[in-house]
């Protein structure tokens, strides 16, 4: 299992935000993890990540306890938001790629001539070529997402965690953005989870869905959800087919 987490409950000013969350993501897992505003999607992948305390339960990356993990260089993380300034930040789009490479056990920390292919590749990789020598300032917010990516891959993550990243990006750049991260995590086995709204386009890409809203509402294949009776219930035969777009498919054909 790349992550394993049991009975994971968060509390905030004494409001119960996850509550018994559990689940098992295997290497190589593609997961979608959807919800509504405020079910704790956001406070799960924290909590993953150590960045927020948990109030019970227990959580190991890769076979290790989350507090003894020591292969952060491994993991790739695209948050939510990530403020740039959009005048006279002192960085080029390449710069800040590069700095993705600093999470390598290395010393001292600074990007080296090898790593520039890597980079290179990676640029090419998202389109974005172009970009390379322009300020991070100068660029859209669609682009700027790109280079976030782009950054969170450089370093070849055996783990990718991204939070709401096609926000920003028009429905070309979009699709385009989910192929990669497909193509990706078929080529390269890289475990991907993804938070987002728009459970129709997830449901075409990733292997695994989670359906969060506070705690566990649905975890496992997209076509299971589809079957499922409980599910049915849960959200009305309309809404649970319009969530998940592999059972659509099927009906096309």
């Amino acid at each position: 299992m790349m992550i394993s987490c049991q009975g994971i409950t968060v509390k905030m000013r004494n409001i119960t935000i996850l509550d018994q969350v559990s689940l098992d993501v295997k290497t190589g897992d593609y997961l979608g993890i959807v919800g509504p505003n405020g079910s704790g999607k956001t406070t799960l992948i924290k909590t993953l990540l150590g960045l927020l305390p948990r109030t019970q339960g227990s959580i190991q990356i890769a076979g290790q306890p989350l507090e003894t993990f020591n292969a952060w260089q491994k993991v790739g993380y695209l948050p939510q938001r990530l403020y740039i300034a959009k005048q006279g930040f002192p960085a080029t789009v390449k710069e800040i790629v590069g700095s993705g490479l600093l999470a390598k056990p290395m010393f001292p920390k600074r990007v080296h001539t090898k790593d520039q292919q890597a980079i290179v590749e990676v640029l090419e990789m998202l389109q974005i070529t172009e970009l390379g020598k322009k300020m991070i300032g100068q660029l859209s917010g669609g682009q700027i997402q790109r280079v976030l990516l782009a950054r969170a891959l450089v370093n070849q993550p055996e783990l990718l965690i991204l939070d709401e990243p096609s926000v920003a990006l028009d429905p070309a750049t979009r699709e385009h953005f989910y192929q990669v991260l497909r193509q990706y995590n078929q080529e390269k086995q890289t475990t991907i989870l993804l938070i987002t709204h728009d459970s129709h386009t997830i449901g075409r890409y990733a292997s695994t869905f989670l359906y969060l809203d506070g705690k566990v509402i649905f975890y496992g294949a997209f076509h299971d959800f589809c079957k499922s009776e409980a599910m049915t219930k849960y959200f009305g035969a309309f809404a649970q087919h319009q969530i998940c777009h592999q059972h659509q498919e099927e009906h096309r054909s």
